[in-house]
Parts: C-alpha cells; structure tokens; sequence
C-alpha cells in the first residue's frame, strides 16, 4: 500500500507542476486520474487485508464539486 501512495504522490505532484506551467490539460488529467486511481487502489487494498476492515467506513466523507464553489 505504500509503494502505490507514493507512486500517487508523484503522480500528482506532477501534475501540480504541469497545471503551474499552464500545460497541457489532457495530460495533466491523465496524470491527476492516475494519481487518483493509486490512491483508491491503495485503500482497497489495505482495508481489504486488515485485520479489521469495519473500522473504515467512508460513508460520511464528503467530496466537493463543481455545485460546492460558490
């Protein structure tokens, strides 16, 4: 689970820097999705293999969008 939370921070650390230097937005999204999907990937992995996967219940996390801004 670790290997893949830092695979994801560079992901997006990538990204970061690409969105600063005003690139490419296809390829910072492609970057911010890979970077999203080694996060997720990540959890699901390592509730899958605990000892207790009931203690992460992320049901009462809020994600903001678009509607959430003003």
């Amino acid at each position: 689970m670790a290997y893949e939370l830092l695979t994801a921070v560079e992901y997006l650390t990538h990204a970061s820097i690409l969105l600063l230097t005003h690139e490419n937005d296809g390829y910072i999204r492609e970057k911010l999705h890979k970077g999203l999907n080694r996060i997720t990937g990540a959890l699901y992995e390592g509730i899958r293999h605990s000892s207790e996967p009931s203690r992460y219940n992320f049901k009462s996390i809020h994600f903001p969008d678009e509607r959430d801004r003003h």
